[in-house]
């Protein structure tokens, strides 16, 4: 019997092959660049069919169980528009909550683009899912989290992410 354990990279790369091959996810990628670990290890996953962000995200950390711990996942929309809904382990927000809190506020992604430090309107589109292109950085999207939160929005997470404002205090 062998005594040669797979690399996490290894299992991690089994996993997400298997789930490619049941059509949970259409395909994957990973910020391995080397032999070393990265801090946070990334997976991109792209979506087979229309199911949620989060439940694509459930599904995958699920499968990779102990492997996958601390993983921030990020899934593509499987369309040609190269959308993406970013998504965390950490429990991060998610575009819809984004744009949920927005329309809460009553705010167009201009409005959040100036009240946040170093955020573009079209950051904000693309940390919604709504613009094409590279999704935001953790701290373009921890600004936006602030910035929305400092308005009175506070992200809920569960079962259904959503967003609600804050109970103001009257004298």
């Amino acid at each position: 019997m062998s005594k040669f354990k797979p690399s996490r990279r290894g299992q991690i790369n089994v996993v997400l092959n298997g789930l490619v091959s049941s059509g949970v996810v259409a395909g994957f990628r990973t910020n391995y660049e080397t032999r070393e670990e990265p801090d946070p290890l990334r997976i991109t996953v792209t979506r087979a069919d229309g199911a949620s962000a989060a439940a694509v995200q459930a599904k995958v950390l699920k499968a990779l169980g102990h492997v996958g711990e601390g993983a921030k996942i990020i899934v593509e929309l499987g369309d040609s528009q190269s959308q993406t809904e970013h998504l965390g382990a950490e429990s991060e927000i998610t575009g819809e909550q984004i744009r949920a809190a927005r329309k809460l506020l009553g705010w167009h992604r201009s409005m959040v683009a100036k009240k946040a430090r170093g955020i573009t309107g079209n950051t904000v589109g693309k940390a919604e899912g709504t613009f094409p292109g590279r999704p935001p950085t953790d701290e373009q999207l921890a600004e936006i989290k602030r910035t929305l939160e400092a308005a009175g929005v506070e992200f809920t997470i569960g079962g259904e992410p959503g967003v609600k404002l804050k109970a103001t205090k009257t004298n």
